[in-house]
């Protein structure tokens, strides 16, 4: 179906009658592009249509063993139906109104809330009777079985769109493959995000303007790095400034001037030197008239002359032997004619803004010129494996297939198919000899432009922009483990963002990856390439991303800027200079300055750079976590920190185990004092910032933070006929109202009340960090509250109180939480309701081995939508 589906609305469908290209050059090659792009989509689609079986009931058979009006009922009856059941609805909820079994089992999306309420300790609601935990258990039980239909012997992995690689799994990918940092930030448009991640398949869709984006950058990388020739002559490259500071604006025509430089030459031979320059002209005329030469260790083999001219420029190009050593490079410029005028009979110089000068461009040195004393170029054995391809036609082509197989199993993670090859060696201008023993013709392009060309095309291929996956061919299961190529990319694409290495692809091919997993994961992780990892997640899940940018006016999360308007208003009418010593004028001005003085400072507490070190901190804290095997409550509590000077300073905290001494620029683990409030990404500014307003802070963006990426308990989106709460801190008659007064007036509304109850608490424990993240204990004047009691019914005192909580009772929610987020970051799309009973494992590993990072790690991985497929294209359980 999407093969027919591409070939109806492909303009370039008949391209199968394409059997090659001219080389690539300046000329045409958008066309050309166009043209490989296109060809290779083609053939990249080949292996999709066979990986596409026909559609198949893929669900689990209902099980028999757990009877809905035998054991579910009773308990609905007994815990829900006062307030979801007989002709109650409380949120909308009715639980005893489905006309018929199946019409129960066809809503997962109703018990899928069941399912979380109700193991959050949401519903039942505090002071309810709850019903005991092998219900809980029998109750989760039939909705995973019945209801999502999960088999707990071989779960659904899901459905994963063909998934393309987002902007900086390319960036990654080419500066592994290529040698080459192309900035796809700049060339590429933004990707889209999904489920709050960037890698997410559904999202990355592919449109006209990034698929000619694409093909415009396979020929630039290309380009860039892949040698035309297989031997080059040696260089040397001078700047013009090593003549002299005046090089930089150029030697006037109007004075006499000498210059000198030196090269060394490693032997000798014949060299080439080219001096490209340019005669720089004022727009009006000038008549300065001047020789230039340039002297080869003294001896001139250059000497012209130039005059004005708007636009003009030189070449200075001498071959000759050059012995071993240091040679001197000399420019001369000798007026012929200066401009000027006579003063009673003698001869002055005018300075009228007119100029003529000579400006030198980079010079170049080549040599030997001997081509068998010519060297390798650079990056050449990157690509090719010998010194010098074969002169022998046949022996080429051979060499051709050799290079080309290496490349393009590297380029798509998997090896290449004949198929495919043959139609990429006849695209790149490679065919059969006549016989064998026949010589490549010297008038051909070269070797290594034709391997560029088929490079290029690879490049622009499906197979290398998206990651294509096959079934392990020996897999006879009902949803089948991925093979061991695309586990190697699902693997690299996680930890590193990037392409698999050598290592990886060896065990792949040896069918020894899943023998050494654990082994494969731990060296992973301790390379370098695990802070992509790192950046990626972190910077999605927690938005450290947005900490550089997030609008935030510092003085006015103070509460100072009015105060700070009103100073800078009274400063800008005292007039230069102080009144009389000792005038009342005089020390009002004196203590306005000072005053504005100490407030720019507040202005400028959140500068750039602490922008950068909060998000620096966040991303150390997580990877110290990680690479240190902790435990994840850690994230959310801890008794020490990543911090420097700078952000020692502006949280106000001195570190425990500092002794006095200061901190350096760089982030390093501290211990903090016993009574801090700090410890844990919740209280870092990475957090305080992003769920703050530009001019205050924000309890229900705080709170329902921690519902959506902590606890896992989203609320729902608040009715449209709801006021917003901002617009009332914003009004003159509640300026000065704390926020905790002013939530209390807005859950007056009956709307309001059911879901600010959930994240309201959550969001006012934090309310005595400001909205950059500094401590306050007032408000408007008032004591900073930051009580409150959970939904679940756990009270607390402050914000160190609700993180105790945190770990303590409600960790279970956070493991899952987390996994969920990892789970769905690792494949690459939205959670199923068959991926309930992999997080269920997760969850029970992570606390039975205290929260143990690399617990969940080795889970996400283990589990069945990271290591299996469906090799149907029917969905089973939808995206929840």
């Amino acid at each position: 179906m999407l093969h027919h589906t591409f070939e109806r609305t492909c303009p370039f469908r008949r391209l199968d009658m394409l059997v090659g290209l001219p080389s690539i050059g300046s000329r045409g090659l958008l066309a050309q592009l166009l043209l490989v792009g296109a060809l290779l989509l083609l053939v990249g689609l080949v292996p999709l249509r066979n990986l596409l079986a026909q559609e198949n009931d893929l669900r689990a058979p209902v099980s028999q063993e757990i009877s809905y009006m035998r054991d579910i009922e009773p308990i609905l009856e007994s815990y829900c139906f006062d307030c979801h059941g007989y002709g109650e609805s409380e949120g909308g909820l009715t639980l005893d109104s489905y006309p018929s079994e199946e019409a129960r089992l066809a809503d997962p999306s109703t018990w899928l809330a069941v399912l979380k309420n109700v193991r959050a300790d949401v519903m039942p609601p505090d002071g309810a009777e709850r019903p005991s935990a092998d219900q809980e258990r029998l109750l989760a039980t039939w909705i995973k079985t019945q209801v999502f239909r999960t088999d707990p012997e071989m779960p659904d992995p899901g459905h994963v769109t063909l998934h393309r690689l987002n902007r900086l799994e390319y960036r990654n990918t080419i500066r592994e493959l290529m040698g080459v940092d192309y900035d796809t930030s700049v060339e590429f448009p933004p990707d889209d995000s999904g489920d709050g991640f960037d890698n997410n398949a559904d999202a990355l869709s592919i449109s006209p303007l990034l698929t000619e984006k694409y093909l415009l950058a396979a020929a630039d990388i290309v380009d860039r790095a892949v040698p035309k020739v297989s031997r080059v002559v040696s260089s040397l490259t001078i700047d013009p400034t090593r003549f002299g500071a005046a090089a930089k604006r150029g030697w006037s025509f109007d004075e006499p001037a000498t210059a000198s430089t030196t090269f060394q030459t490693a032997q000798r031979a014949d060299y080439r030197l080219t001096i490209p320059f340019d005669i720089r002209s004022s727009f009006n005329f000038n008549d300065s008239r001047a020789s230039v030469t340039f002297r080869l260790d003294g001896e001139p083999f250059f000497e012209k002359p130039y005059q004005w001219n708007p636009n003009q420029s030189g070449l200075a190009r001498f071959a000759t032997e050059l012995s071993e050593g240091e040679h001197t490079l000399q420019v001369v410029v000798t007026p012929k004619k200066k401009a000027s005028k006579e003063l009673d009979g003698k001869p002055i110089a005018i300075d009228d803004g007119t100029f003529v000068r000579l400006a030198l461009q980079p010079i170049l040195v080549e040599g030997p010129l001997d081509r068998s004393r010519w060297n390798v170029p650079s990056n050449y054995h990157r690509f090719f494996p010998r010194t010098e391809p074969p002169s022998d036609w046949f022996e080429q082509n051979r060499y051709a297939r050799e290079v080309l197989t290496d490349f393009c199993g590297r380029a798509f993670r998997r090896p290449v198919d004949d198929g495919f090859l043959n139609r990429l060696l006849s695209l790149a201008g490679f065919g059969q000899a006549p016989r064998v023993g026949t010589p490549v013709d010297a008038n051909e392009d070269s070797f290594e432009l034709k391997i560029a060309r088929a490079m290029t095309a690879a490049l622009a291929s499906p197979r290398f922009l998206f990651r294509i996956e096959q079934p392990a061919p020996d897999s006879t299961d009902r949803f089948p483990l991925v093979d061991e190529y695309a586990l190697a990319s699902r693997l690299s694409y996680l930890l590193w963002s990037s392409m698999p290495d050598n290592q990886l692809f060896e065990l792949a091919r040896d069918g020894q990856l899943r023998a050494n997993l654990p082994r494969e994961i731990s060296r992973m992780l301790a390379d370098e390439r695990s802070s992509a990892f790192i950046d990626n997640f972190v910077g999605q899940w927690l938005q450290t991303r947005d900490v550089e940018t997030v609008s935030i006016d510092a003085l006015a999360a103070l509460g100072l800027r009015e105060e700070y308007d009103q100073i800078r208003d009274y400063l800008r009418t005292v007039p230069d200079g102080f009144s009389r010593p000792g005038d009342e004028v005089e020390q009002r001005q004196k203590d306005a300055y000072q005053r504005y003085r100490e407030l720019r400072r507040y202005r400028d507490a959140l500068d750039q750079r602490s922008r950068v070190d909060m998000g620096r901190q966040t991303r150390a804290f997580f990877a110290y976590v990680i690479r240190e095997d902790r435990s994840l409550l850690e994230l959310l509590d801890a008794d020490y920190e990543f911090l420097n000077d700078r952000l020692a300073k502006h949280y106000g905290i001195t570190p425990a185990d500092s002794a006095g001494t200061r901190l350096d620029g760089d982030l390093r683990k501290v211990s903090l004092p016993a009574e801090s409030p700090y410890g844990g990404v919740l209280t870092q500014g990475t957090f305080l910032l992003v769920t703050s307003n530009p001019t205050r802070t924000s309890p229900v963006k705080r709170g329902l933070f921690i519902l959506d990426n902590i606890l896992g308990t989203p609320a729902p989106p608040a009715p449209a006929e709801v006021p917003e709460l901002e617009a009332a801190a914003e009004t003159q008659e509640h300026a000065k109202t704390t926020l905790r007064d002013l939530l209390e007036i807005h859950r007056r509304e009956a709307l309001c009340q059911s879901c600010h109850a959930r994240f309201d608490p959550l969001g006012l424990a934090f309310e005595n960090f400001t909205a950059i993240g500094t401590w306050r204990n007032t408000e408007n004047g008032a004591a900073v509250d930051a009580s409150g009691q959970l939904i679940s019914g756990e009270p607390f005192r402050d914000v160190q109180e609700l993180k105790s909580i945190l770990v303590g009772s409600r960790r279970l929610d956070f493991y899952r939480c987390l996994s969920e987020r990892l789970l769905s970051y690792a494949i690459g799309r939205s959670l199923s309701f068959g991926d309930e009973l992999s997080l269920d494992r997760i969850v029970e590993e992570l606390e039975a081995n205290g929260g143990r990072a690399s617990t969940l790690i080795r889970g996400v991985i283990a589990s069945s939508a990271f290591q299996r497929m469906r090799v149907a294209s029917g969905d089973v359980a939808s995206t929840r």
